[in-house]
């Protein structure tokens, strides 16, 4: 009763504001206050307040100019996306209220190779991106299945690379809260018929201690959660969700407590004190940090023929090291160690090349490409405890191992091509294919005990696509685009995913778009043959994958009317989503006095989302504009009607924005973020965070950049938000 009333209520909103709307008249108005050009909404370029899609673009300007030390923080004012940091030192990233798997993260159009689950998939991609190699970032909201298949049906982050242009060199320092870093990019410019470019960024990750207390019986004596004082959850150094930044708790979709299927402590499958063991966590556990290292290199070779045909060739190498360390855990009378001096530490390396070959002519527009991304993980832990006696080791040892490792290669190999076809004057259709090969070989898929002498072992899974789109101009006010693709995997078969899209524009500056479509996201390889035995926090985690899992599939539509009359510009939108066969965690076995046993996925049931979006925004003058926007979110599922976790019921941000546009002149930005009821923990959390950032230019080719996030020194550990924040960078360009 409570969903349908929160319907009605949106529904009503969004009629309210669409009368308000149509009285807007023919005025000298600029564009709709997006960037004026789109490429991922539709696979070729097209004008903003022309696509149907949901769209919003971040400019590097926009990126300079608020001084992020990295992309996560870029995004973290986009409408409707939703960054919680969790997992170490992963994030969330969903659109729409959509987990975060749902959506598809490109770059330049590519996809990367990464982690796979429900729990992973995403945490770090943000992560392993340089801020200061971004020309744009594209976001599209809203199921993108029918152009990019399995993995879009929530949405698509593009983010554009720069291209090399003329000569030029830039390089800074930025440093902060958490971080330092050094980068360059540097634009060689054209030598004959060669362009080139190089990026680097150097980024030294801080260490950042959090105490940790907890004592008395193997759970919780004080009814918190085992392993924090603070309030947070169990093994995770930020004070996040252990192994989940999707929102929920490893291993349990209906939010209660790892383990516990009563939503008690863990270690008692009812909720009371486990008599037999018990537990002291007294010490510091730490983020992990280390450095991270970026470099990639860009050459474009042009023809200089009539078809405007290039070669371009990209080279991506990131290098990371880091460490985590946890606090001392000892028995009830501290005479057993069973965490003593525990570290863990990481290396990664991720390896992308690229190749494609583009034209252009009065006719057609075509690309070619083929491209291979490779990650490699390896992670090893070391317990300094003394070695158990033997009753002791068989009852507890395999919870606290005395070491630990993990290893993984992800590999995606990609061909692809597409051609937009000029057809008349009212069709541009644009059709590709594409071919792409995913392998994942690891530890984590071989069962092997916790330990150093791990067993890999690999799968692979193939898959062939194409699809068609047509750009059709109806009339000189109506644009309507169908699209479908076909894909088909080889352990799921034949999907078929349609979309539709149409503009009307109602008056010069008044349009109406709407969306419908169907998505679907078939099983990763870790969802399908997971067999996991491994140290996370302080116990050891076990998963299996389920070879019967089946596609998730989700059907989608959006409506929205948008305008600008003189120097105001709005936006509202609503949005359905409604998704079958969601695939989720279940701890399906239990251990000794109630400690989860084993964590199995399945396909558990249907789930409904939908919101609201609506902006507003002014520009007082041409140096000052400020802008509202405030989303809802309503996610249920179907079967109990309950809340799903980890989304908030609404979020208001306010912008105002000062910019003199001089040379040496400054631009201040002053944002508020009020989150309603973020859904964590079977509790809601409301919180406000408010940003400031200053830059000041020096001159055309100097300038730096003062910033404070979260100035009120807001602190909500579930929410991993641990207080004020600050950042310092400079930037010159030669």
């Amino acid at each position: 009763m409570k969903n349908s009333a929160w319907n009605r209520k949106s529904f009503l909103s969004a009629a309210v504001f669409i009368a308000l709307m149509t009285s807007f008249g023919s005025a000298s108005a600029a564009d709709v206050q997006t960037k004026d050009v789109v490429v991922t909404a539709n696979k070729t370029e097209m004008k903003v307040r022309t696509s149907p899609a949901a769209v919003e673009i971040i400019t590097e300007k926009e990126i300079k100019t608020l001084g992020f030390n990295d992309v996560r923080s870029v995004l973290a004012y986009a409408s409707d996306i939703d960054l919680s940091r969790a997992v170490m030192t992963g994030n969330a990233v969903r659109i729409r209220g959509m987990n975060s798997d749902h959506t598809l993260i490109l770059v330049d159009g590519r996809r990367m190779a990464g982690e796979d689950t429900r729990s992973t998939a995403n945490s770090y991609a943000l992560q392993r991106l340089s801020v200061n190699d971004i020309e744009r970032i594209e976001i599209v909201r809203g199921p993108s299945s029918a152009l990019y298949g399995s993995d879009a049906i929530g949405g698509v982050i593009n983010i554009i690379t720069k291209v090399p242009t003329k000569m030029g060199i830039t390089m800074g320092i930025n440093t902060g809260t958490y971080n330092t870093a050094t980068f360059l990019h540097a634009n060689l410019g054209k030598h004959g018929r060669w362009t080139t470019a190089f990026d680097a960024r150097l980024d030294s990750k801080r260490k950042i201690l959090h105490y940790v207390y907890s004592g008395g019986h193997m759970g919780t004596p004080h009814g918190g959660h085992m392993g924090t004082s603070q309030g947070g959850h169990m093994g995770t150094p930020q004070g996040g969700h252990m192994g989940t930044p999707q929102g929920g708790h490893m291993g349990t979709p209906q939010g209660g407590h790892m383990g516990t299927p009563q939503g008690g402590h863990m270690g008692t499958p009812h909720g009371g004190p486990m008599e037999e063991w018990g537990s002291i966590t007294d010490g510091y556990e730490s983020n992990m940090y280390g450095m991270h290292r970026l470099f990639h290199g860009t050459a474009i070779y042009d023809f200089e023929n009539n078809n405007k045909n290039k070669i371009r060739f990209d080279i991506f190498h990131m290098n990371d090291d880091f460490q985590a360390e946890y606090p001392n855990m000892t028995s009830l009378s501290k005479r057993i160690f069973y965490n003593k001096d525990k570290k863990e530490w990481y290396h990664y390396d991720k390896n992308e090349y690229s190749i494609e070959y583009i034209g252009k002519n009065e006719k057609n527009s075509y690309q070619i490409r083929t491209y291979y991304s490779r990650l490699n993980k390896e992670s090893n832990l070391i317990n300094k405890r003394e070695t158990f006696s033997e009753d002791l080791e068989k009852k507890i040892g395999g919870k606290h191992p005395k070491a630990d490792m993990d290893s993984a290669v992800y590999i995606n190999w990609i061909v692809e091509g597409k051609n937009t076809a000029y057809i008349g004057e009212h069709h541009n259709v644009t059709y590709g294919a594409e071919y792409r090969n995913v392998f994942y070989e690891g530890t984590r898929l071989g069962g092997s005990p916790a330990g150093l002498n791990k067993v890999k072992k690999a799968h692979s899974v193939k898959s062939y696509a194409g699809f068609v789109e047509d750009v059709w101009q109806v009339t000189d006010r109506l644009v309507f685009i169908p699209a479908i693709r076909y894909e088909y995997n080889e352990r799921f078969g034949s999907e078929i995913t349609p979309k539709i899209g149409m503009t009307y524009e109602l008056e010069p500056h008044v349009r109406l778009k709407v969306n419908y479509g169907k998505g679907y996201k078939a099983p990763t390889i870790s969802e399908l043959y997971m067999d996991m035995n491994r140290a996370m926090g302080p116990a050891i985690v076990s998963i299996k994958g389920n070879p019967n899992l089946k596609p998730e599939y989700a059907t989608s539509y959006d409506i929205t009317l948008e305008g600008e009359q003189g120097n105001l510009f709005t936006k509202v939108t609503y949005f359905n989503n409604s998704v079958y066969n969601l695939i989720d965690a279940k701890t399906t076995k239990y251990g000794p006095y109630g400690m989860p046993g084993l964590i199995e996925y399945f396909n558990v049931g249907e789930v409904q989302i939908n919101g609201t979006e609506f902006t507003l925004g002014v520009h007082f003058n041409p140096r000052v504009t400020l802008k509202a926007v405030y989303n809802t979110i309503n996610a249920t599922d179907k079967k109990t009607n309950a809340r799903l976790s980890g989304r908030p019921e609404a979020v208001t941000t306010v912008q105002l924005t000062y910019d003199d546009h001089r040379a040496a002149g400054i631009m201040a930005v002053l944002s508020d973020r009020f989150t309603s009821n973020y859904y964590q923990n079977k509790k809601n959390h409301s919180y406000n965070i408010m940003d400031f950032v200053l830059e000041k230019k020096w001159s055309k080719d100097f300038a730096t950049i003062f910033g404070v996030d979260n100035i009120l020194n807001k602190k909500e550990p579930v929410m991993a938000i641990d207080g004020r924040e600050w950042r310092v960078s400079g930037q010159w360009k030669f």
